[in-house]
């Protein structure tokens, strides 16, 4: 297969690493506004390197895309690759809204072609493991979860390099939208449950960073449709790097660093250390998504489930604006 990377900064780098364990499959073009990026990255990877998206399509030198630009662009590239007959793995979030997104389905539905979002953490060795002992039974009956990640996005304008991810109009939002999207994906995956309803605070009290449009912290709960309550925290004010999950059921809990080490188990008070093992995130990604085309089946992570995650993070807004919890309808494809 041939693959086009539109999009050719940091998430981009690390797409092409993973492929390095796909021999048969081959990159053969970058794109980006910043020609000499795509150039950097292409002298690198391998490829042709072009300013703009359109005319990697055009060339007819790829079987499928990796979408990698800002999340307001994620529906238009998107839309022209299923044009194109491009299968497509769209980074996170799916776009910046539920009808940004179901734009994206029918357009995907239209081409015939594969749509999967990327979602990484779905195949970190440490989540993975973490659903397994929530699915088996061994915490018992879920009941509260937390999820913690604090984080740095607040230097000066001169000193940051990804400008658009604390835009609005380019973002879609912040810490919902960025690393919270990813806590949404992998509390669903981990519990197999879905989220009813949420009740969300959201806010910014750094006004003095005039560069700066979006959240930089969200408190949300989670109601699952099994019942348990789990509580989201996102911080971007760069006072620690913090990342946690912790989850407690009616017949044990745990806890884990969400990035990886080892998970703490406990059942009658007495902690079992559970080893985690397995291929790195990125490379068991595109195993997945490759594996989805040549079995001719929907990957795991479709455009439902991303889908989804963007209208659980569109309620949590509405609740941080209206100050009430607000329920979600049933999930749509899922």
């Amino acid at each position: 297969m041939r693959i086009a990377l539109i999009g050719a900064g940091r998430v981009a780098g690390s797409h092409a690493a993973a492929l390095k364990a796909f021999p048969d499959h081959q990159i053969t073009a970058f794109a980006d506004l910043n020609l000499d990026q795509a150039r950097l990255m292409a002298d690198e990877h391998g490829g042709q390197a072009f300013a703009d998206y359109r005319d990697v399509l055009a060339a007819g030198v790829s079987d499928a895309v990796v979408i990698c630009v800002p999340h307001c662009l994620h529906r238009e590239v998107a839309v022209a690759a299923f044009a194109a007959g491009q299968h497509v793995l769209l980074e996170k979030p799916m776009a910046c809204s539920v009808d940004e997104c179901d734009e994206i389905i029918a357009a995907q539905q239209k081409s015939g072609c594969k749509l999967m979002i990327g979602y990484t953490h779905h195949f970190m060795p440490i989540i993975r493991k973490a659903r397994e002992l929530i699915q088996d039974g061994r915490l018992g009956k879920l009941v509260l979860g937390t999820d913690v990640m604090s984080y740095g996005q607040v230097e000066p304008e001169a000193e940051r390099k990804i400008k658009w991810l604390l835009r609005k109009d380019a973002a879609g939002g912040g810490t919902v939208m960025n690393n919270g999207s990813h806590a949404i994906g992998r509390l669903m995956f981990m519990t197999g449950q879905h989220v009813t309803s949420v009740y969300a605070a959201c806010g910014n009290e750094r006004p003095d960073l005039k560069h700066i449009d979006v959240e930089l912290h969200t408190f949300g709960l989670l109601h699952f449709s099994g019942g348990a309550v789990i509580s989201l925290w996102q911080d971007a004010y760069g006072q620690r790097d913090l990342n946690r999950n912790e989850f407690t059921g009616t017949g044990g809990a745990m806890t884990f660093p969400t990035y990886g080490g080892g998970i703490e188990l406990y059942r009658d008070r007495e902690k079992e250390d559970v080893t985690v093992d397995g291929p790195p995130a990125w490379q068991a990604e595109w195993a997945e998504f490759i594996g989805a085309i040549e079995e001719g089946r929907d990957p795991s992570i479709n455009g439902y489930w991303g889908r989804r995650v963007v209208e659980i993070a569109q309620a949590m807004y509405r609740s941080s604006e209206l100050k009430r919890p607000v329920e979600l309808p049933s999930p749509l494809g899922l």
